[in-house]
């Protein structure tokens, strides 16, 4: 099997490897709910450009910018002044909600009915929603 390096511009190779190293180097001085949603996006006229999923990451990234540059600076021996942060609208895969358990058509009526014998209004809402999950007939 071939590698698919063979195929590819070596320069193309290079950035890539580049961005790596710098999306790490920025993540790492992140908090990690925030370099989580953060990408390298370059370096363009002593720059650094900052891509993330949303506005909401714009600001503690702002807040940490001085420092961003002071430690990437030193690490990678570079000369950026700015920080430009770009919102991408990235499409990432949700994870799907859980499967909700389900109960029998006969459990959920005899809940229901305890429900009504009930004093303590908490305990009643909740053995009234707890009867809802249940599937009708047919569909188990």
């Amino acid at each position: 099997m071939q590698q698919i390096n063979r195929y590819l511009d070596k320069d193309l190779i290079r950035q890539a490897q580049f961005l790596h190293v710098l999306t790490e180097s920025l993540r790492s001085r992140l908090p990690i709910t925030v370099g989580a949603h953060c990408w390298a996006g370059g370096i363009r006229d002593n720059t650094l450009i900052v891509i993330t999923d949303s506005a909401n990451w714009t600001i503690p990234i702002r807040y940490q910018q001085y420092e961003l540059l002071k430690q990437i600076n030193s690490e990678l021996q570079k000369n950026l002044k700015r920080v430009k942060i770009k919102v991408a609208n990235i499409a990432y895969q949700r994870e799907k909600p859980a499967n909700r358990p389900s109960i029998s058509e006969q459990s959920a009526q005899h809940l229901a009915s305890i429900a009504s014998t009930m004093q303590d209004s908490g305990l009643k809402s909740a053995l009234l929603r707890l009867s809802k999950r249940s599937k009708p007939q047919g569909f188990e």
